[in-house]
C-alpha cells in the first residue's frame, strides 16, 4: 500500500497524556519542545550539508568537497560541545540512523577526492 504522506494522529490516550503532562509540568514540556526543535534543526542542517556534499562528489568538484568536509566536521564539533547530552539525544533521534548511514556511504568517496 502506498503511503499518502499523511501521518496518523496520536491515539487519544497518548494525546491526553501529553496534555496532562503539559498542564502539570509546563516548564518541562516547554524544555522538551525546545530540545526537539533544536534536534530537528540540526538534523535538517546535516541533511542539507550531505545533499551539498553528494552533489559536489557527483560533479567532481574537489575544492567544494574539501570545503564541505570542513563544514561538516565543524558542525560535528559544535554538536559535541553542546550541553545536557544534546549529542547523545541527537544520535538517539529516530531520523539519525538514516543520516549516519548516508554519511558512512558518502564519506569515503568524499575523503578520497581530497587527496
Amino acid at each position: 500500500q502506498a503511503s499518502s504522506g499523511y501521518a496518523a494522529p496520536a491515539s487519544m490516550g497518548e494525546s491526553f497524556s501529553r496534555s496532562l503532562s503539559a498542564c502539570f509540568d509546563p516548564e518541562g514540556t516547554a524544555d522538551l519542545v525546545r530540545r526537539k526543535r533544536a534536534q530537528r534543526s540540526e538534523i535538517n542542517k546535516y541533511n542539507q550539508q550531505l545533499d551539498q556534499l553528494e552533489e559536489a562528489v557527483s560533479s567532481g568538484d574537489g575544492g567544494r568537497v574539501q570545503q564541505l568536509i570542513r563544514e561538516i566536521q565543524s558542525h560535528d564539533s559544535e554538536i559535541a560541545a553542546k550541553i545536557n547530552n544534546f549529542e547523545k539525544d541527537l544520535h538517539e533521534h529516530r531520523d539519525w540512523p538514516a543520516i549516519e548511514s548516508r554519511r558512512n556511504d558518502l564519506w569515503p568517496k568524499a575523503t578520497a577526492m581530497r587527496r
